[in-house]
């Protein structure tokens, strides 16, 4: 592989030793693809482009990052809080709305209508597919409600009660090292810091598929570091 260097020292492509014509003027220095406006200067490949032109194609690359992971990061929070791994907005949107049907009548802020007797039935009909009352026994311990005694309806509802506050609290939790994320990287944008903004980028990258509460919490703290 050589890198062809065209008349005025730029870069003219790299190429396989079989495709390289007689008269083009070449080198085995190959070049990697790191430079704006890459220059060959007799031995190595430099940036021939100033630095306010880095600085305006930065802005712009780094701007459209910025966006692009804050709507894939507001996304994984709302999914997130749902335990859910479909990424289509749509999907969550559809099941947020239900899950706030349900506990909308399971913590008794709607009583009546057409939506409240449409998520009742549904409720009901999960509680004898699903949802024995053994099961509920079994189940309800597991995310710290002990020594809860009701009717077989009235823990179905202190289940989805405590798992939708449960998912709020992440997703608020989550969101917060989200906006977090925005704030920072458009302020490192502003003042051209493309070290600072690769970091964050890497550290988006190395967040886990699955996340605890308390890790979604030291996403903040470890973004602090960067």
């Amino acid at each position: 592989m050589v890198s062809k260097i065209k008349k005025d020292n730029s870069f003219g492509g790299n190429y396989t030793e079989d495709r390289v014509d007689a008269s083009w003027n070449t080198t085995t220095t190959v070049y990697e693809g790191v430079f704006l406006k890459p220059i060959y200067n007799g031995s190595d490949w430099i940036e021939s482009a100033t630095t306010e032109e880095v600085n305006v194609y930065n802005t712009d690359l780094y701007k459209t990052k910025i966006e692009d992971i804050f709507k894939f990061l507001s996304v994984r929070a709302e999914a997130s809080s749902m335990n859910k791994s479909n990424l289509d907005p749509i999907f969550l949107k559809a099941q947020r709305e239900e899950y706030q049907d349900k506990y909308d009548v399971a913590s008794g802020l709607i009583t009546s209508g057409t939506r409240y007797d449409n998520t009742l039935l549904l409720i009901q009909n999960e509680i004898t597919d699903e949802f024995s009352e053994a099961v509920l026994d079994a189940v309800l311990p597991t995310l710290g409600v002990v020594g809860f005694t009701g009717t077989h309806l009235e823990k179905m509802f202190k289940l989805i009660t405590t798992k939708f506050e449960y998912g709020r609290n992440s997703y608020d939790t989550f969101n917060l090292f989200v906006r977090h994320f925005r704030t920072k990287s458009f302020l490192w944008l502003e003042t051209s810091d493309w070290t600072r903004l690769e970091q964050a980028i890497d550290f988006v990258k190395n967040i886990p598929d699955s996340l605890t509460l308390t890790e979604a919490q030291q996403l903040y703290n470890d973004f602090n570091l960067i």
